[in-house]
């Protein structure tokens, strides 16, 4: 029995034979796009990472049973002798970490891409413009038999693969969900019209596993409730989840559909709280008498241990929280929860083909996080001990400079780290104010950790790099991470002494009514926080939303907020013209002008370079990098995988 999380950490029976050695799935995610010829590799890596993270039940990323209804790509074959192999060496992979091993069978309906479509039509339950715009084509009885027959079949080779269970993707707004809910589904034959006959599909294709796998135990995934109006219910889950009850040895709950442009509780931002989903399974769990897993947020080890102690739920779920620190339950279990590192919720992880306005197959994704820069090519960044022993002189202590030494030390080399401020981060601590950037500062908290236990990296604060300090140090390499600095426009009266920067605006005194100029994802973070903490604000951007610029979803998050009681004031597609006494000068597109009264004026269209700081900093060693800010303006996910990338190359 484990010490600090007895329930979280127990085992638990599926179907008739099998058992999970603790409570945690893995949740399906995909796999990035690579060269064919390096798929496998990659494929078979990121699994062995993720299986040695001590999770009991390893679930693998969604593969449509058919060519034309997946998301594109080559897309599987089961009768390509090399997807079986793969097959293979990924449950092979979990099975020698103790792991159950299981395989996600979908097929995307009316969100297939199209240029993998069938006869060039997309097919789905009834004739309806998917989010892409594309009429879809009604799906004969003839084809839905067919897609039925594909997932018995699916299912028969992931069994004969050696995967341990199956999981229906019945969630999401992918087919099953779409005969299900009645906002896709108008279908006026046997397929259609009342929840029994919505529900024959997925009946259906439930009749050919078992014809095919009798003692296959199968876990369902479903969308609780679509939280759209016309979609599904809880009430229409909990019916479903009663016809299916025989059929079925497990039960997992999400909510949400990609029809929703937020996605708001199937990947919950930093707005949504932990555990959304858990009200939903606890309901769930009510009307079943088998294992109930619920998934949305999960990252608070002492709530799931009492969720599960309390029996609301029986299994956690997590996807992203896997992609930012594989090794996650491994760490929990062994008592190093101080060295996980936190999914951020800000979804940079998640592909743009979400976005209808900027369509992407999902088969060109390719796979990335802010806090992990290895993800998605795990084959490729292994850390190997580097060769001779290098000094390296990291200046500047934000997200990518902390990331370069930690790398550079991990491999074998002695880093200094200088940061002129008094601790290190860099921009992050200015935006880790509000609430909803909590998990930033457990980020930041985790990265010092790591560093201050590095026998490899000794950290100088309140240390300014000069060329005549960098000489002294006498380093063999250089990395230059030291930001960038506001951009300030040349707006008349912008010297006025209201004015601040984003770099000082947590020391500064801020007034009542705040007008922000630059709706950019840290003005429009910054303008929520205020408006949070009681201010009057109003934010200025020239666009036509604010946050743009941000992750797909991560904006959809941000301009829900704006459009909530008691939001910040957004004048859009608007310029400031001059900062008066009265307050900010705004000029709309048609040129008429207003002054929005001020207090304080926060400053945040942009940051330009420190380049000719950095470039002081070229000629003290043989090898010179810039990276981060102080590159080009960068996110925090580019600022680490620079920083990863030119340590790693050492």
């Amino acid at each position: 029995m484990h010490d600090k999380y007895p329930h979280l950490f127990s085992p638990l029976p599926i179907g008739k034979r099998l058992i999970m050695k603790n409570r945690i799935e893995m949740a399906p995610t995909a796999i990035p796009n690579v060269a064919t010829m390096e798929k496998s590799m990659q494929n078979l890596i990121s699994y062995e990472t993720k299986a040695a993270s001590g999770a009991g039940l390893i679930v693998h990323e969604g593969i449509a049973v058919k060519k034309d209804g997946g998301g594109g790509g080559e897309g599987p074959d089961f009768d390509d002798g090399a997807m079986l192999l793969d097959m293979v060496k990924d449950s092979e992979a979990v099975h020698r970490y103790g792991g159950l091993s299981s395989i996600s069978l979908c097929h995307f309906g009316a969100w297939t891409s199209a240029e993998y479509a069938w006869n060039g039509k997309i097919y789905a339950p009834s004739e309806i413009v998917n989010p892409y715009g594309i009429m879809t084509t009604e799906m004969p009885e003839s084809m839905i038999e067919d897609i039925a027959y594909c997932f018995g079949r699916a299912a028969e080779m992931a069994q004969y693969a050696g995967h341990d269970m199956i999981q229906i993707h019945g969630a999401h707004g992918w087919l099953f969900n779409q005969f299900l809910s009645p906002m896709y589904n108008h279908r006026k034959d046997k397929y259609g019209g009342s929840f029994e006959n919505r529900a024959r599909f997925a009946m259906l294709v439930l009749e050919q596993i078992r014809k095919r796998c009798p003692n296959l135990p199968i876990e369902w995934r479903l969308s609780a409730d679509e939280h759209m109006e016309g979609g599904l219910t809880l009430e229409d889950a909990i019916e479903f989840v009663k016809m299916i009850e025989d059929k079925v040895d497990m039960i997992h709950v999400s909510s949400s559909t990609f029809w929703d442009p937020t996605c708001g509780t199937m990947f919950p931002s930093a707005f949504v709280p932990r555990g959304v989903n858990v009200k939903l399974a606890e309901a769930i769990k009510k009307v079943t008498k088998h294992p109930v897993a619920v998934v949305g947020r999960m990252d608070d080890l002492a709530q799931m241990d009492k969720l599960i102690a309390d029996g609301v739920v029986d299994v956690v779920a997590a996807g992203r929280g896997f992609i930012a620190d594989p090794k996650w339950a491994d760490k929990a279990y062994n008592g190093k929860e101080d060295d996980i590192t936190p999914c951020l919720r800000c979804n940079y992880c998640l592909p743009c083909a979400y976005d209808p306005a900027h369509y992407v197959p999902f088969h060109v994704h390719i796979l990335r996080c802010t806090v992990n820069p290895v993800v998605g090519r795990e084959w490729q960044k292994n850390i190997i001990p580097a060769g001779p022993s290098q000094n390296v002189l990291v200046v500047g202590g934000g997200p990518g400079g902390m990331q370069a030494a930690l790398t550079a030390a991990e491999r074998g080399h002695k880093v200094t780290l200088c940061e002129a401020k008094g601790e290190l981060g860099g921009l992050i601590n200015t935006i880790i104010g509000p609430s909803f950037k909590e998990d930033y500062a457990r980020y930041l908290d985790v990265v010092k950790r790591r560093i201050a236990r590095s026998e490899n990296v000794e950290v100088k604060l309140n240390t300014t790099v000069t060329p005549e300090l960098a000489m002294e140090l006498k380093p063999d390499v250089v990395i230059c991470a030291i930001g960038a600095k506001p951009v300030i426009p040349p707006i008349p009266g912008i010297d006025d002494k209201r004015v601040v920067t984003v770099d000082n605006m947590r020391a500064a005194k801020l007034g009542h009514r705040v007008v922000i100029i630059g709706g950019g994802p840290i003005g429009a973070e910054e303008a929520l926080h205020l408006q949070q903490d009681g201010h009057d604000v109003t934010v200025v951007e020239m666009r036509h939303d604010v946050c743009l610029g941000a992750p797909y979803l991560h904006y959809q998050a941000v301009s829900k907020q704006f459009k909530e009681p008691n939001a910040p004031k957004a004048l859009l597609n608007c310029s400031c013209s001059k900062v008066t006494e009265e307050g900010v000068w705004v000029k709309d597109k048609d040129g008429n002008e207003a002054v929005v009264p001020a207090d304080s004026i926060l400053m945040a269209v942009g940051m330009a370079p420190k380049a000719d700081e950095a470039e002081k900093l070229r000629d003290c060693a043989k090898r010179f990098f810039r990276i981060g800010d102080c590159n080009k303006p960068a996110t925090v996910a580019e600022a680490t995988r620079l920083g990863y990338d030119v340590a790693f190359g050492l």
